[in-house]
C-alpha cells in the first residue's frame, strides 16, 4: 500500500536530533494525507503536468474555445500557438487527461523503447480509462461514487478528439553575441499531439485495445518537461480549470524561483486567462474568477504561499507541492504492454 509507504518514509526521516514536536506534526500530516487518499480512492500520490501546457493553458470553457479559434500566447521571448481543426480543448477534462498521459509517458519511457512507449493504452473500456483518471469511479470529495453516464461519454469523446488533433507551435526569439555584434536568432518547433488514435464510445463495450500514439516530439516534451503534482491536491481542484492552471503554475514556478514572485493582474491574465477578452469587463471577470481560484488552491494546498497584493498576486512559497526527490516512479507495466 502506498499509504503505508508514505508513513514509513516519513518515519525514516526522524532521528535523535529532531524536535519531538516536529516529529508529531509530520506524522499527523502524513496520516492526514493517507486518510485523504483513502477517502478519495487515490492509489498513487504523484501525478504530472507538462511544462508546455503550464506556459500555454487551454481555454476554460467551450465559449472561450470557440471564440478564440487559434490560441496565441506570449510568454517572455516565447510565442506559443495552439490550433485544432476540431476546436481547441477546454475545461477540466483535457487538463486531467494530460496529467494522466504525462504520467503514463514517464512510466512507459522507463522500461520501453520510445516507439513502443509513446503508444499509450487508454484502458480496456472507457469506464476503466475514466477510473484511472479519477473522474468516474472512486470517491469524490463529497464521498459519493459515480459511474460514467451518456453525457460524460459525449464530453470525453469531444475532448479527446479536440486534444488529439491539436497542433502546438513554439517560436522563440533571442539575442546572441557574434563577432559582428548582437544578432537576433529565431527558432520554431511545430508539434502535433498525436499521430494516431483508436477508441470507441459505448460505455458497456469492452475495448480489446484502445490507444493513442503520441508524436515523438510531444512525447519527448512530456518526458523532458514533466512537472510533478500532488494527486490529492489535484483531486480537490479537478472540476475547476482555472484553479488547476493556477496550482500547476504555482508549483512549477516555486520549483525554480529564487525570490518571491509578484504578478500584476494583467500579467496573470496573459499567463492563465485564455479566452477572456482584452477589455475592462474581461479583466473584471478574470479577476473575479482568479480570486476564487486562489482560495480553492489555498484550501487544497495551504502551504502554497499564494497571496493577493495591491495590483495582483504574489507567490511567496519556496517548496513545490512535490519535490523531485519525493517521486517514487514505479515502472511496472502489465505484461500485455
Amino acid at each position: 500500500m502506498l499509504g503505508a509507504q508514505i508513513l514509513q518514509k516519513g518515519e525514516s526521516m526522524f532521528n535523535d536530533n529532531t524536535d519531538p514536536m516536529l516529529d508529531t506534526n509530520m506524522v499527523d500530516r502524513l496520516e492526514q494525507k493517507v486518510h485523504m487518499m483513502e477517502e478519495l480512492g487515490i492509489d498513487d500520490p504523484i501525478t504530472f503536468s507538462s511544462r508546455t501546457l503550464i506556459q500555454a493553458t487551454f481555454p476554460h470553457s467551450k465559449k472561450h474555445a470557440d471564440e478564440v479559434g487559434t490560441l496565441v500566447l506570449h510568454n517572455g521571448n516565447l510565442t506559443i500557438t495552439m490550433y485544432s481543426r476540431n476546436g481547441l480543448p477546454y475545461g477540466h477534462y483535457p487538463r486531467l487527461i494530460m496529467c494522466w498521459l504525462t504520467k503514463e509517458a514517464i512510466r512507459r519511457n522507463a522500461v520501453l523503447p520510445i516507439d513502443q512507449a509513446r503508444v499509450i493504452p487508454l484502458g480496456d473500456s472507457l469506464n476503466q480509462f475514466f477510473a484511472e483518471l479519477g473522474i468516474s469511479h472512486g470517491k469524490y470529495v463529497s464521498g459519493q461514487t459515480k459511474r460514467v453516464d451518456g453525457r460524460q461519454i459525449k464530453a470525453i469523446q469531444e475532448h479527446l478528439h479536440r486534444l488529439f488533433n491539436t497542433v502546438i507551435s513554439i517560436d522563440q526569439t533571442r539575442k546572441v553575441d557574434t563577432r559582428n555584434g548582437k544578432a537576433t536568432v529565431q527558432s520554431m518547433i511545430n508539434t502535433v499531439v498525436a499521430t494516431e488514435a483508436f477508441y470507441w464510445w459505448e460505455a458497456h463495450d469492452e475495448l480489446p485495445y484502445a490507444y493513442v500514439e503520441l508524436s515523438v516530439e510531444f512525447f519527448r516534451e512530456l518526458i523532458d518537461g514533466a512537472v510533478p503534482l500532488d494527486t490529492v491536491h489535484l483531486a480537490h481542484l479537478k472540476r475547476y480549470p482555472l484553479a488547476i492552471d493556477l496550482y500547476c503554475w504555482a508549483t512549477y514556478r516555486i520549483s525554480y524561483q529564487q525570490h518571491d514572485t509578484h504578478l500584476t493582474w494583467q500579467q496573470l491574465k496573459a499567463q492563465l486567462g485564455t479566452g477572456y477578452p482584452n477589455t475592462p469587463q474581461g479583466m473584471r471577470n478574470f479577476k473575479k474568477k482568479a480570486k476564487k481560484a486562489i482560495e480553492q488552491v489555498k484550501k487544497a494546498w495551504p502551504e502554497a504561499g499564494i497571496e493577493l497584493w495591491d495590483n495582483g498576486v504574489k507567490l511567496v512559497g519556496h517548496t513545490p507541492a512535490v519535490t523531485k526527490k519525493d517521486i517514487p516512479i514505479n515502472p511496472d507495466l502489465p505484461p500485455q504492454f
